[in-house]
Protein backbone atom coordinates (compact mmCIF):
# COMPACT_ATOMS: atom_id res chain seq x y z
CA UNK A 1 0.00 0.00 0.00
CA UNK A 2 1.13 3.14 -0.79
CA UNK A 3 2.56 5.65 1.99
CA UNK A 4 2.25 9.47 2.07
CA UNK A 5 3.56 11.79 5.10
CA UNK A 6 3.12 15.11 3.97
CA UNK A 7 1.61 18.49 5.80
CA UNK A 8 -2.43 18.75 5.23
CA UNK A 9 -2.78 21.88 2.98
CA UNK A 10 -7.00 21.85 2.13
CA UNK A 11 -7.60 23.55 -1.16
CA UNK A 12 -10.69 24.37 -0.07
CA UNK A 13 -9.06 26.77 2.99
CA UNK A 14 -7.30 28.77 0.49
CA UNK A 15 -9.67 29.13 -2.22
CA UNK A 16 -12.66 29.81 0.19
CA UNK A 17 -10.58 32.31 2.29
CA UNK A 18 -10.44 36.25 1.72
CA UNK A 19 -7.30 36.86 1.51
CA UNK A 20 -7.84 40.48 2.63
CA UNK A 21 -10.44 43.28 1.76
CA UNK A 22 -9.88 46.24 0.35
CA UNK A 23 -12.47 49.29 0.62
CA UNK A 24 -11.82 52.56 -1.28
CA UNK A 25 -12.80 55.74 -0.06
CA UNK A 26 -12.85 59.14 -1.23
CA UNK A 27 -9.20 59.62 -2.83
CA UNK A 28 -8.44 56.29 -3.80
CA UNK A 29 -6.52 55.37 -0.42
CA UNK A 30 -6.87 51.38 0.17
CA UNK A 31 -7.66 50.20 3.70
CA UNK A 32 -6.83 47.40 4.18
CA UNK A 33 -9.04 44.91 7.02
CA UNK A 34 -7.63 44.23 10.05
CA UNK A 35 -10.02 41.45 10.92
CA UNK A 36 -9.27 39.49 8.22
CA UNK A 37 -10.61 35.10 7.95
CA UNK A 38 -7.50 34.69 7.18
CA UNK A 39 -5.35 36.47 10.17
CA UNK A 40 -8.02 34.90 12.55
CA UNK A 41 -7.20 31.48 11.08
CA UNK A 42 -3.68 32.14 11.14
CA UNK A 43 -3.69 33.31 14.84
CA UNK A 44 -5.42 30.00 15.57
CA UNK A 45 -3.28 28.14 13.99
CA UNK A 46 -0.61 29.51 16.18
CA UNK A 47 -1.78 29.13 19.18
CA UNK A 48 -2.74 25.44 19.01
CA UNK A 49 0.56 25.35 17.67
CA UNK A 50 1.69 26.31 21.03
CA UNK A 51 -0.77 24.07 22.92
CA UNK A 52 0.88 21.06 21.27
CA UNK A 53 3.66 21.81 22.69
CA UNK A 54 3.26 22.12 26.03
CA UNK A 55 0.17 19.56 26.31
CA UNK A 56 -1.35 17.49 23.30
CA UNK A 57 -4.26 16.84 24.74
CA UNK A 58 -5.04 20.02 26.48
CA UNK A 59 -4.70 20.90 22.32
CA UNK A 60 -7.74 18.77 21.58
CA UNK A 61 -9.86 19.94 24.32
CA UNK A 62 -9.06 23.52 22.85
CA UNK A 63 -9.69 22.74 19.61
CA UNK A 64 -12.93 20.93 20.37
CA UNK A 65 -14.08 24.04 22.39
CA UNK A 66 -13.61 26.30 19.18
CA UNK A 67 -15.27 23.76 16.96
CA UNK A 68 -18.54 23.65 19.80
CA UNK A 69 -18.71 27.56 18.78
CA UNK A 70 -18.96 27.59 15.76
CA UNK A 71 -19.15 23.65 14.27
CA UNK A 72 -19.53 24.13 10.17
CA UNK A 73 -16.24 26.43 10.08
CA UNK A 74 -13.78 24.67 7.59
CA UNK A 75 -11.26 26.59 9.23
CA UNK A 76 -11.73 25.48 12.17
CA UNK A 77 -11.94 22.02 11.35
CA UNK A 78 -9.35 21.44 9.08
CA UNK A 79 -6.99 22.15 11.79
CA UNK A 80 -8.01 18.40 13.22
CA UNK A 81 -5.20 17.57 10.55
CA UNK A 82 -2.60 19.28 12.56
CA UNK A 83 -3.26 17.35 15.68
CA UNK A 84 -3.99 14.10 14.09
CA UNK A 85 -0.26 14.66 12.40
CA UNK A 86 1.23 15.07 15.87
CA UNK A 87 -0.08 12.19 17.57
CA UNK A 88 0.88 10.57 13.83
CA UNK A 89 4.25 11.64 14.62
CA UNK A 90 4.23 10.23 18.41
CA UNK A 91 2.85 7.16 17.08
CA UNK A 92 -0.41 7.27 19.18
CA UNK A 93 -2.30 5.79 15.99
CA UNK A 94 -5.79 5.57 17.58
CA UNK A 95 -5.67 9.50 18.59
CA UNK A 96 -4.21 10.51 14.87
CA UNK A 97 -7.22 8.13 13.39
CA UNK A 98 -10.00 9.59 15.74
CA UNK A 99 -8.79 13.25 14.80
CA UNK A 100 -8.51 12.45 11.19
CA UNK A 101 -12.02 10.27 11.55
CA UNK A 102 -13.58 13.74 12.82
CA UNK A 103 -12.76 15.90 10.07
CA UNK A 104 -13.75 13.10 7.70
CA UNK A 105 -16.91 13.69 9.08
CA UNK A 106 -17.01 17.12 8.26
CA UNK A 107 -16.35 16.79 5.20
CA UNK A 108 -19.11 14.08 4.50
CA UNK A 109 -21.46 16.49 6.47
CA UNK A 110 -21.12 19.00 3.67
CA UNK A 111 -20.77 16.51 0.71
CA UNK A 112 -23.20 18.43 -1.12
CA UNK A 113 -20.16 20.69 -1.98
CA UNK A 114 -18.33 19.07 -4.36
CA UNK A 115 -14.65 20.64 -3.74
CA UNK A 116 -14.88 19.20 -0.33
CA UNK A 117 -14.53 15.84 -2.24
CA UNK A 118 -10.78 16.86 -2.15
CA UNK A 119 -10.58 17.89 0.95
CA UNK A 120 -12.19 14.08 1.82
CA UNK A 121 -9.30 12.33 -0.44
CA UNK A 122 -6.80 14.41 1.08
CA UNK A 123 -7.86 13.02 4.80
CA UNK A 124 -8.11 9.46 3.49
CA UNK A 125 -4.60 9.15 2.24
CA UNK A 126 -3.70 11.00 5.97
CA UNK A 127 -5.76 7.86 7.48
CA UNK A 128 -4.24 5.38 4.84
CA UNK A 129 -0.59 6.43 6.77
CA UNK A 130 -2.12 5.44 9.91
CA UNK A 131 -3.25 2.01 8.66
CA UNK A 132 -0.02 1.54 7.16
CA UNK A 133 1.84 2.09 10.70
CA UNK A 134 -1.30 0.42 13.08
CA UNK A 135 -1.50 -3.01 10.94
CA UNK A 136 -4.84 -2.13 10.91
CA UNK A 137 -6.80 -0.89 8.03
CA UNK A 138 -10.82 -1.45 9.39
CA UNK A 139 -10.94 2.51 10.10
CA UNK A 140 -9.68 2.93 6.26
CA UNK A 141 -11.82 0.54 5.00
CA UNK A 142 -14.87 1.91 6.92
CA UNK A 143 -13.61 5.69 5.83
CA UNK A 144 -13.65 4.84 2.11
CA UNK A 145 -17.22 3.00 2.05
CA UNK A 146 -18.76 6.16 3.96
CA UNK A 147 -16.93 8.71 1.45
CA UNK A 148 -17.98 6.89 -1.62
CA UNK A 149 -21.49 6.92 -0.71
CA UNK A 150 -21.59 10.71 0.30
CA UNK A 151 -20.05 11.56 -3.28
CA UNK A 152 -20.87 8.83 -5.10
CA UNK A 153 -24.55 10.05 -5.69
CA UNK A 154 -23.82 12.04 -8.40
CA UNK A 155 -22.25 10.63 -11.91
CA UNK A 156 -18.50 11.84 -12.35
CA UNK A 157 -19.20 12.67 -15.89
CA UNK A 158 -21.37 15.50 -15.03
CA UNK A 159 -18.35 17.02 -12.97
CA UNK A 160 -15.40 16.57 -14.56
CA UNK A 161 -13.54 18.17 -11.23
CA UNK A 162 -14.62 15.25 -9.42
CA UNK A 163 -13.55 12.39 -11.53
CA UNK A 164 -10.21 12.42 -10.35
CA UNK A 165 -10.99 11.90 -6.40
CA UNK A 166 -13.37 9.22 -6.57
CA UNK A 167 -11.70 7.24 -9.31
CA UNK A 168 -9.06 7.42 -6.57
CA UNK A 169 -11.48 6.59 -4.11
CA UNK A 170 -12.31 3.33 -5.79
CA UNK A 171 -8.73 2.35 -6.53
CA UNK A 172 -7.92 2.45 -3.33
CA UNK A 173 -11.23 0.32 -2.64
CA UNK A 174 -10.71 -2.70 -4.83
CA UNK A 175 -6.84 -2.44 -3.23
CA UNK A 176 -8.46 -3.07 -0.09
CA UNK A 177 -10.74 -5.41 -1.72
CA UNK A 178 -8.22 -7.84 -2.92
CA UNK A 179 -5.49 -7.81 0.07
CA UNK A 180 -8.95 -8.66 2.06
CA UNK A 181 -9.26 -11.87 -0.23
CA UNK A 182 -11.75 -10.41 -2.25
CA UNK A 183 -10.30 -10.63 -5.78
CA UNK A 184 -12.89 -11.07 -8.26
CA UNK A 185 -15.51 -8.57 -6.83
CA UNK A 186 -12.26 -6.23 -6.89
CA UNK A 187 -10.90 -6.81 -9.79
CA UNK A 188 -14.89 -6.49 -11.30
CA UNK A 189 -15.05 -3.23 -9.65
CA UNK A 190 -12.01 -2.05 -11.23
CA UNK A 191 -13.36 -3.01 -14.98
CA UNK A 192 -16.01 -0.98 -14.63
CA UNK A 193 -14.34 1.90 -13.18
CA UNK A 194 -11.92 1.82 -16.22
CA UNK A 195 -14.70 1.16 -18.16
CA UNK A 196 -16.45 4.40 -16.99
CA UNK A 197 -13.46 6.49 -17.77
CA UNK A 198 -12.60 4.91 -20.99
CA UNK A 199 -16.57 5.75 -21.66
CA UNK A 200 -16.06 9.38 -20.53
CA UNK A 201 -12.57 9.82 -23.19
CA UNK A 202 -14.20 9.01 -25.86
CA UNK A 203 -16.82 11.35 -25.31
CA UNK A 204 -17.73 15.20 -26.68
CA UNK A 205 -16.89 15.84 -22.58
CA UNK A 206 -13.82 14.64 -22.73
CA UNK A 207 -10.81 17.40 -21.59
CA UNK A 208 -7.35 17.42 -20.21
CA UNK A 209 -8.57 16.37 -17.06
CA UNK A 210 -10.64 13.36 -18.42
CA UNK A 211 -7.53 12.08 -19.71
CA UNK A 212 -4.77 12.93 -16.54
CA UNK A 213 -7.58 11.36 -15.02
CA UNK A 214 -7.68 8.10 -16.54
CA UNK A 215 -3.56 7.88 -17.16
CA UNK A 216 -3.12 8.70 -13.59
CA UNK A 217 -6.05 5.90 -12.46
CA UNK A 218 -4.12 3.13 -14.47
CA UNK A 219 -0.85 4.14 -12.83
CA UNK A 220 -2.25 3.67 -9.86
CA UNK A 221 -3.37 0.04 -10.79
CA UNK A 222 0.16 -0.98 -12.28
CA UNK A 223 1.84 -0.28 -9.08
CA UNK A 224 3.71 -2.19 -7.20
CA UNK A 225 1.03 -2.61 -4.23
CA UNK A 226 0.19 -6.30 -2.88
CA UNK A 227 -4.38 -5.24 -3.93
CA UNK A 228 -2.99 -4.66 -7.69
CA UNK A 229 -1.76 -8.48 -7.88
CA UNK A 230 -5.01 -9.18 -9.44
CA UNK A 231 -5.25 -7.16 -12.34
CA UNK A 232 -1.07 -5.52 -12.50
CA UNK A 233 0.14 -6.83 -15.46
CA UNK A 234 -3.41 -6.53 -17.65
CA UNK A 235 -2.97 -2.88 -17.16
CA UNK A 236 0.58 -1.95 -18.05
CA UNK A 237 0.15 -1.88 -22.12
CA UNK A 238 -2.89 -0.19 -21.33
CA UNK A 239 -1.40 2.44 -19.75
CA UNK A 240 1.52 2.80 -22.10
CA UNK A 241 -1.26 3.13 -24.92
CA UNK A 242 -3.20 5.89 -23.08
CA UNK A 243 -0.42 7.66 -21.83
CA UNK A 244 1.25 7.73 -25.15
CA UNK A 245 -2.16 8.66 -27.21
CA UNK A 246 -2.57 11.47 -23.98
CA UNK A 247 0.62 13.59 -24.82
CA UNK A 248 -0.13 13.55 -28.42
CA UNK A 249 -3.61 15.46 -27.89
CA UNK A 250 -2.32 16.99 -25.07
CA UNK A 251 1.64 18.03 -25.67
CA UNK A 252 2.11 20.62 -23.36
CA UNK A 253 0.21 19.57 -20.16
CA UNK A 254 2.88 19.67 -17.61
CA UNK A 255 1.34 17.10 -15.90
CA UNK A 256 0.85 14.25 -18.78
CA UNK A 257 4.22 15.04 -19.52
CA UNK A 258 5.38 13.79 -16.26
CA UNK A 259 2.53 10.78 -16.27
CA UNK A 260 4.35 9.95 -19.43
CA UNK A 261 8.20 10.34 -18.50
CA UNK A 262 7.23 8.41 -15.17
CA UNK A 263 5.69 5.78 -17.35
CA UNK A 264 8.63 5.21 -19.66
CA UNK A 265 11.12 4.85 -16.28
CA UNK A 266 8.91 2.24 -15.21
CA UNK A 267 9.04 0.26 -18.82
CA UNK A 268 12.90 0.51 -18.49
CA UNK A 269 13.16 -0.22 -14.66
CA UNK A 270 10.78 -2.52 -13.82
CA UNK A 271 8.29 -3.72 -16.53
CA UNK A 272 11.42 -4.67 -19.06
CA UNK A 273 14.18 -5.93 -17.20
CA UNK A 274 14.14 -9.71 -18.30
CA UNK A 275 14.54 -7.79 -22.03
CA UNK A 276 18.03 -5.30 -22.15
CA UNK A 277 17.69 -4.87 -25.96
CA UNK A 278 13.81 -4.28 -25.57
CA UNK A 279 15.05 -1.68 -23.04
CA UNK A 280 17.72 0.26 -24.75
CA UNK A 281 15.61 0.89 -27.60
CA UNK A 282 12.79 1.95 -25.66
CA UNK A 283 15.46 4.22 -24.09
CA UNK A 284 16.38 5.76 -27.89
CA UNK A 285 12.84 5.84 -28.83
CA UNK A 286 11.60 8.30 -26.08
CA UNK A 287 14.61 10.34 -25.08
CA UNK A 288 13.78 12.98 -28.47
CA UNK A 289 10.26 13.33 -26.79
CA UNK A 290 11.04 13.52 -22.81
CA UNK A 291 14.36 15.88 -24.02
CA UNK A 292 11.78 17.99 -25.51
CA UNK A 293 9.85 18.42 -22.70
CA UNK A 294 12.42 18.91 -20.15
CA UNK A 295 13.60 22.43 -21.16
CA UNK A 296 10.43 23.59 -19.23
CA UNK A 297 9.96 20.27 -17.06
CA UNK A 298 11.75 19.90 -13.97
CA UNK A 299 10.43 16.69 -13.31
CA UNK A 300 11.26 15.14 -16.13
CA UNK A 301 14.30 16.52 -16.30
CA UNK A 302 14.94 14.53 -13.09
CA UNK A 303 13.17 11.34 -14.43
CA UNK A 304 15.78 11.50 -17.07
CA UNK A 305 18.64 11.79 -14.84
CA UNK A 306 17.43 8.56 -13.43
CA UNK A 307 16.92 6.75 -17.00
CA UNK A 308 20.37 7.80 -17.73
CA UNK A 309 21.59 6.16 -14.75
CA UNK A 310 20.23 2.80 -15.42
CA UNK A 311 21.19 2.71 -18.96
CA UNK A 312 24.65 3.47 -17.88
CA UNK A 313 24.15 0.21 -15.27
CA UNK A 314 23.14 -1.56 -17.82
CA UNK A 315 25.66 -1.15 -20.18
CA UNK A 316 27.79 -2.21 -17.41
CA UNK A 317 26.37 -5.28 -16.64
CA UNK A 318 26.34 -6.57 -20.18
CA UNK A 319 29.99 -7.91 -20.09
CA UNK A 320 29.37 -9.45 -16.57
CA UNK A 321 26.10 -10.91 -17.94
CA UNK A 322 27.85 -12.19 -21.16
CA UNK A 323 30.37 -14.77 -18.86
CA UNK A 324 27.60 -16.29 -17.06
CA UNK A 325 27.22 -20.33 -18.13
CA UNK A 326 30.79 -19.79 -20.15
CA UNK A 327 33.98 -21.49 -19.28
CA UNK A 328 36.19 -19.59 -17.32
CA UNK A 329 39.04 -16.89 -18.97
CA UNK A 330 42.42 -18.17 -18.35
CA UNK A 331 44.23 -16.54 -15.42
CA UNK A 332 47.41 -14.48 -15.85
CA UNK A 333 48.75 -14.99 -12.24
CA UNK A 334 52.15 -12.73 -11.36
CA UNK A 335 52.49 -14.38 -7.82
CA UNK A 336 50.79 -16.46 -5.54
CA UNK A 337 50.76 -15.27 -1.75
CA UNK A 338 50.23 -17.29 1.33
CA UNK A 339 49.26 -20.40 -1.18
CA UNK A 340 50.58 -23.15 -3.22
CA UNK A 341 50.56 -22.34 -7.07
CA UNK A 342 47.25 -23.49 -8.06
CA UNK A 343 46.66 -24.50 -11.97
CA UNK A 344 43.52 -24.12 -13.35
CA UNK A 345 43.49 -27.31 -14.73
CA UNK A 346 43.51 -28.76 -11.24
CA UNK A 347 40.71 -27.18 -10.59
CA UNK A 348 37.79 -28.65 -13.26
CA UNK A 349 34.85 -29.97 -12.04
CA UNK A 350 35.08 -27.97 -8.63
CA UNK A 351 33.07 -25.19 -6.88
CA UNK A 352 35.90 -22.30 -7.19
CA UNK A 353 35.10 -19.63 -5.07
CA UNK A 354 37.06 -16.28 -6.16
CA UNK A 355 37.86 -13.14 -3.65
CA UNK A 356 38.83 -9.99 -5.87
CA UNK A 357 40.15 -7.70 -3.48
CA UNK A 358 42.47 -4.33 -3.56
CA UNK A 359 45.05 -3.52 -1.42
CA UNK A 360 42.98 -0.80 0.11
CA UNK A 361 40.22 -3.50 0.78
CA UNK A 362 39.60 -4.37 4.76
CA UNK A 363 39.89 -8.23 5.91
CA UNK A 364 36.97 -10.25 4.79
CA UNK A 365 36.57 -13.09 7.07
CA UNK A 366 35.14 -16.35 5.76
CA UNK A 367 32.08 -16.16 8.32
CA UNK A 368 30.93 -13.71 6.44
CA UNK A 369 31.41 -14.67 3.24
CA UNK A 370 29.64 -18.32 4.18
CA UNK A 371 26.95 -16.49 5.35
CA UNK A 372 26.77 -13.78 2.39
CA UNK A 373 26.76 -17.10 0.20
CA UNK A 374 24.06 -18.76 2.21
CA UNK A 375 21.85 -15.54 1.99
Amino acid sequence: MLRFSFPFVSLAVFAGLVICLCLVISGGVPIWAQDSDLEAFRRLHAELRERMDDDLREAVTFLDSKIAENPDSEDHNVLRHSLASRFLDQRDYQQAAAQFRKLLDFYLKHADDSKNLFGTWMTIQSMREVANGSGNDEGLRLAVDDSLQAFGKSPADSNLGSLMPLSQLVVLKAQLMAEAGEADAAKELIEKQVQRLQDINGSEAANEASMTTYVRVLGELTGDEVGNDPWRDEFVPQLVEAVEAAIEKYPESAALQTDFANTQLMMITNWRQDDPDATEERIEKVSQAMNRFALKNRSVQAILRRIEVYRKRMAAAKPVASLVGKPAPEWDIDAWINVIQMDPETLKGKVVMLDFWAMWCGPVSYTHLRAHETA
